[in-house]
């Protein structure tokens, strides 16, 4: 067995939104806005197929955040917050990554948004 390691970054084109990066040969596989990319794509150690399902690890790289205090304007008594929810999946062939920080309508003066997103799998390949 030899070992594969691959990595990239997403760039994220809507506040919401999911792509998939196929593992032989490594890239985007598809994506639901043509803004989504991805960039410093490496692989090191063996190629092909991994042999079981690999490890991953996807976090935020960049993160704007805007904040207003609604109590401040409108002469409300509440603070209201906004999450941003990252989620993934894998199999032996690909990772989905999916992300969702559209914001709330009602509160117009809260933007949480994701502008990169780090992934980095490792597994073991056929020699």
């Amino acid at each position: 067995m030899a070992l594969r390691i691959l990595t990239g970054i997403i760039t994220v084109g809507p506040p919401r939104g999911e792509a998939t990066i196929r593992f032989e040969p490594h890239g985007l596989a598809s994506a639901d806005s043509t803004a989504t990319t991805v960039s410093e794509l490496k692989a090191i150690g063996g190629s092909g197929r991994f042999t079981a399902t690999p490890a991953k690890f996807v976090a935020l790289r960049e993160l704007g955040i805007q904040t207003f205090n609604v109590n401040a304007v409108f002469g409300l008594a509440d603070n209201f917050s906004e999450a941003l929810k990252v989620g993934d999946s894998i199999t032996r062939d690909e990772l989905r990554i999916t992300w969702d920080a559209a914001a709330d309508l009602s509160k117009p003066f809260i933007r949480v948004l994701p502008r990169e997103i780090s992934y980095m799998v490792i597994g073991n390949v056929p020699d």
